[in-house]
C-alpha cells in the first residue's frame, strides 16, 4: 500500500467506501484481498463518544484465489499524533480487553491538569 519496504510491491487500490464516521479502503494484492478500516465514532447522540480524539483501525484479509495465504500487518503511529506540541511527553502502554491485545497513546498531561497546574501555588 506504500513504497516501502522496496522489496514488497504496493498492494493495489480497488475501491474506497467513505461515511460520515467510516472510511474503508480495499486493496488486491498476491491473490489477496485487504480491507482497511478506519471507525471514529462520533455520534451526536452519545457526548462521551464525540469528545474521544480517536478512530478506531482495524483491517482484513480475504483470499481471492482459494489458496492458504500467510499476511501480516505492520502498524505504525508516532506518539505525536497524541499531542498539540512536539514538546509534549507522551505516555503508552498495553492492555487486555476482553481477547484484544491492546496498545494506547497519549498525552502524559491533559489540557485539564495543565491548567490546575499553572493554577497551583507551588
Amino acid at each position: 500500500m506504500g513504497k516501502l519496504p522496496a522489496y514488497v510491491q504496493a498492494a493495489k487500490w480497488v475501491s474506497s467506501d467513505i461515511t460520515p464516521t467510516k472510511t474503508v479502503y480495499t486493496y488486491q494484492e498476491a491473490g489477496m484481498e485487504i480491507k482497511l478500516s478506519f471507525l471514529t465514532p462520533l455520534l451526536v447522540e452519545d457526548l462521551d463518544l464525540v469528545t474521544r480524539p480517536l478512530s478506531y483501525v482495524s483491517w482484513s484479509f480475504t483470499a481471492t484465489d482459494k489458496k492458504s495465504h500467510a499476511a501480516e500487518i505492520y502498524f505504525d503511529i508516532s506518539g505525536l499524533a497524541s499531542v498539540d506540541k512536539g514538546s509534549q511527553a507522551v505516555t503508552f502502554g498495553k492492555q487486555s480487553v476482553q481477547q484484544l491485545e491492546v496498545l494506547k497513546i497519549g498525552s502524559k498531561e491533559t489540557a485539564c491538569t495543565a491548567k490546575e497546574r499553572r493554577r497551583s501555588p507551588d
